[in-house]
Order: C-alpha cells, then sequence, then structure tokens
C-alpha cells in the first residue's frame, strides 16, 4: 500500500465539514436549512468514509451517500459500515466528477480537498455536479488549497522532491523529507518571511503521521487556485458564496482597526475581494467554502448580532483555573483543554462560563444558560434577563473566536449510565483496530494514548464497571498493559487493583468531557 494510500485509507473526520456546521453558518445568516438530524448528504471522494460513517452513526434517522473512483477505498469503508450495523449510509464506487442528477437532491454536499487533486476541466464538474444535486435550501461544503499560500509551500515541496529524484522507498523518502526540511530551516535566516514561513510549516507538521505528510508534500495531483478563481467557476454553474465553514471566518471587520480599514478601501465594500484580499493579507493556503443556489443568495442577511444567537444552543470548555467569585468583579481566569485562557471580571459573565463549564460537553439553550446564571448571582428573574442582556455581545464575541460553539440539536444524552458505559460506536471500533486517532460525537478528531485506546475499545454498554476493572487487571498481569508505580512495573493483582480502579474513574470523566460516551 503507498504512503497517500494508507492517508487517504486512515483520514479522520474533518469537524468543518459536518452538516451541523454548515447549517449553523446558513442559519446565522438568515436561511433555513434543514436540520442535520433528518437531511440528506451526500460526500464526493469520500474515500473509505472516515469523514461520513460517524456521521451515520450520530443521525440515524438522516440518510447519507458516500462516492469514490477507488473500490478498494469503498470496500474498506463498507466493511465498517457492515461492523457497526449501520442501515442509513451505503458507499458506491463511481467517478464523483461525472456523477448524473439525483432525484432526491440532497440537504448537505460535502467534498473534502478533493476539488484540488482532480484536473480543471474535473473541478468544473464537480461544480457542475454540486448545483444538480443540491437541495433548494442545501448548502455544499467545498476545501481546496489555495494561492498565495500554496506558492511558497510548493518551494518546499520542490526542494524535497529535488532531493529525493525519483525513488520509491517510502519510509526513506519520509525520514529524508523531514531531514530536508530541517536543513532548509537550519540555512534561511528566522526573520526572513521564507524563514519565518518554514518555522511555521515546521511547527504544523511536527508530529505528524508520516501518511498524512506523504499526501501534503508528495501528491503531485494538488492544484492549488486562487480564491477568485474558484469562486468564479462556482458562479459560472450558479452557485452563489455563502461564506467560510469556520465561524471565526464570518468576521474580517474583527482585525485590527487599520487592516480592517484598508481592507474596506481596496475592496469597496465587495465580500468576494474583500476575501480574496485576506487570502493575500494572511498567505491562506486552504480555504473550506459553503456555496448555496444562486437564487437563494437573494436571502441572504450577513449582520451578524447577538440576536442572530436565538435559535442556537451552546457549549463553551472554558473552565475556571481557580475558585470563581461570582458576586464582585475579581478577575477570574478561565482555561479551555488546548491552552486557550481568558480572565473575566464581569460577574455575569464569569457566571456564564461557569454555567457552561458544569454542563461540558453538552450544549445548553438560552433559556437554560439564563436560569443557570440566575441560580449563580442568586437574582430574581428580572434582574437575571438584565444581566443577560448585558452579556450579549459578550457571548457573540466568543463565538466568532471559536470559544463558544454553536447547535442547533443536542448532540447526545446527559443520561449517561455510569455503571455500564458506552462509547460512541466509530470511536469504540477504532480502537479495537489500535487506532490512536477516533472521532467523537463533536465530529472533532480526539487522540488517545495506548492506555486511554483499550479502556475505550472495552465500553460496549453491556460490561459493568466491576468487570472493566478485573478485565483491565487481568491484561494488566498478563503483560499486555503496562502500569507503572515509582517507575516500577506493577504486576500483582492486589497493588494493580487500586491503580486501575482510579484509572478507569479518571478515563470515564475524560471521555464524558471528550464527548466520546453515549447513552
Amino acid at each position: 500500500m503507498s504512503r497517500l494510500d494508507e492517508a487517504f485509507l486512515s483520514e479522520g473526520v474533518c469537524s468543518q465539514s459536518q452538516p451541523e456546521q454548515l447549517a449553523i453558518v446558513a442559519t446565522l445568516f438568515g436561511l433555513t436549512p434543514t436540520l442535520p438530524s433528518r437531511s440528506r448528504v451526500l460526500e464526493l471522494g469520500c474515500a473509505a468514509g472516515g469523514n461520513l460513517i460517524p456521521l451515520a452513526s450520530r443521525y440515524p434517522n438522516a440518510a447519507f451517500l458516500g462516492i469514490d473512483s477507488r473500490p478498494d477505498y469503498v470496500d474498506a469503508g463498507r466493511q465498517t459500515i457492515n461492523a457497526l450495523g449501520l442501515k442509513n449510509i451505503k458507499l458506491y464506487h463511481a467517478d464523483f466528477t461525472a456523477l448524473r442528477p439525483s432525484k432526491q437532491k440532497f440537504d448537505y454536499i460535502i467534498c473534502r480537498d478533493r476539488y484540488s487533486r482532480v484536473p480543471q476541466s474535473a473541478q468544473n464538474s464537480v461544480l457542475n455536479v454540486i448545483r444538480d444535486n443540491l437541495a433548494e435550501r442545501g448548502v455544499a461544503f467545498v476545501s481546496y488549497h489555495t494561492y498565495p499560500g500554496w506558492k511558497q509551500r510548493e518551494i518546499v515541496r520542490d526542494a524535497m522532491s529535488f532531493q529525493l529524484g525519483t525513488s520509491d522507498q517510502h519510509g526513506q523518502d519520509i525520514h529524508r523529507a523531514r531531514e530536508v526540511f530541517a536543513l532548509l530551516q537550519t540555512a534561511t535566516v528566522p526573520s526572513s518571511s521564507f524563514g519565518k514561513m518554514l518555522h511555521d510549516e515546521a511547527t504544523r507538521v511536527t508530529g505528524t503521521p508520516a501518511a498524512t505528510f506523504y499526501r501534503e508534500y508528495f501528491d503531485e495531483t494538488i492544484r492549488p487556485c486562487y480564491f477568485r478563481e474558484f469562486i468564479g467557476r462556482a458562479q459560472e454553474n450558479r452557485l452563489g458564496f455563502l461564506g467560510e465553514a469556520s465561524i471565526t471566518d464570518l468576521a474580517p471587520s474583527r482585525m485590527s482597526g487599520a487592516v480592517a480599514e484598508a481592507l474596506k478601501k481596496l475592496s469597496r465594500g465587495n465580500i468576494l475581494e474583500t476575501q480574496q484580499y485576506l487570502d493575500f493579507f494572511r498567505n491562506r493556503t486552504f480555504r473550506q467554502t459553503l456555496l448555496i443556489h444562486r437564487e437563494a443568495m437573494k436571502r441572504v442577511k450577513r449582520t451578524i448580532s447577538p440576536t442572530s444567537l436565538q435559535p442556537f444552543l451552546f457549549s463553551c470548555a472554558l473552565a475556571p483555573t481557580n475558585r470563581a467569585a461570582l458576586a464582585n468583579e475579581e478577575a477570574t481566569e478561565f482555561c479551555d483543554p488546548i491552552g486557550r485562557t481568558v480572565e473575566v471580571m464581569i460577574p455575569a459573565v464569569k457566571s456564564m462560563l461557569l454555567v457552561f463549564s458544569e454542563a461540558y460537553p453538552f450544549p445548553l439553550t438560552f433559556d437554560a444558560l439564563l436560569i443557570g446564571i440566575r441560580k449563580h448571582l442568586g437574582l430574581d428573574i428580572g434582574a437575571a434577563q438584565t444581566e443577560f442582556h448585558k452579556i450579549g455581545d459578550v457571548l457573540l464575541s466568543f463565538t466568532l473566536e471559536g470559544a463558544v460553539r454553536l447547535h442547533l440539536e443536542p448532540t447526545a444524552s446527559t443520561d449517561l449510565d455510569p455503571r455500564q458505559p458506552m462509547a460512541f460506536s466509530p470511536a469504540r471500533y477504532l480502537a479495537l483496530k489500535k487506532r490512536l486517532t477516533v472521532p467523537n460525537q463533536h465530529h472533532e478528531n480526539i487522540a488517545l494514548s495506548e492506555i486511554d485506546a483499550r479502556i475505550l475499545a472495552l465500553l460496549d454498554g453491556k460490561t459493568q464497571k466491576d468487570e472493566l476493572i478485573r478485565i483491565l487487571v487481568a491484561l494488566t498481569v498478563r503483560g499486555e498493559l503496562t502500569l507503572m508505580r515509582d517507575n516500577i512495573r506493577l504486576s500483582e493483582s492486589e497493588e494493580i487493583f487500586p491503580v486501575v480502579e482510579k484509572l478507569l474513574a479518571e478515563s470515564l470523566k475524560k471521555f464524558r468531557w471528550l464527548a466520546l460516551l453515549v447513552d
């Protein structure tokens, strides 16, 4: 198997491509998309279904169709579907660039990364397929490599390709390519624009799996384009630009005043020109663009305000690092799992974040958030509503910065059985396959330790916690699981039991936080 095949077969999920994210952006802009839980979803170039299968498991009442030109990829995906017992998803081997119009249109169409990997003539065919198969209120997701950022990345790729020549020793290629990358950094002035780019690239690819690295730098089929070229082809196919899939890309005006003013002057208020200039300013390498039918563009309302948030549920992973003083304006620090911190002084905002942290990973409605703020601050309903209105702008700001996540539907039940814990089935399936990156119910890729993966694989919803502990103890005694204390490997059941009991409790708490458990 080639490195490229390995990369496509091991593809994880793409969070921004999930139907809920597409529906959220459409709803923010005043449209009324179909709820993801009742939708029809098509993925063009689905490979082995790594992105689509977790969605089918999450939404049993929705219908999913994946098309890929490689029969071996499709066969691998079908094996996973059969193993999970899913009845609402089908994968087919076909040329997705020549797909005929379907009688039943699709509410969401996904084309991840494949647009840049087909010839330009086929790129137009992809957009044609999207137009002909997208429902009237539908939203399409297309991700693609972009200039100007890819021009510098091409220099790095060309340098590595020049050094490696025509070698087909993939394992050696990766090692040598990383060496070339390191030498380029050493030979480049760090303060130069190219030196900074190399540093940023090195940071991005550090720890990247070999297959992914190979796909990014050695796949010669990648054909980047400028945003203006992509959107021009989309318009030729009667498709319009809704926005980017990431919420944080929806408000370029939130940049510094001087940059925002320059952008406004250059683009003359034209949103498409604004987007192209943003790519120049940011040296952008990749886009995740949302398209809708041209006829639907007249219904788009691009102004986003606190009232725009009313249709949504909310979740936020920020948690207090110390005891939150809610009654006064003493600063309290909040931190999320990836290390982002924020200091908050306003009592209502501190209360809001505390309510979120208590509920996470489960989303809350406006009303539930209001009740939580009222409870924490000891206010009556009228006073609580007054406080809540004060935080509307803050809530919007946190949303646009990616700290607060929007939802249109609950992602899972809060009524989890602590006695017989059950993992999200696609995650458990991959853990059983000894994969250390698994999808969660938020459609995110979650990295696991080897021990966490072993525990997750055991969570079938039938096994009692006491039995789980017994199994883990037995695995440790047999040497199939390694547990250490004071740098000494544990081997006796009596000393292993309390360690395993604590480990299981901590893992289950973490799995709940990571949205890996279901009811």
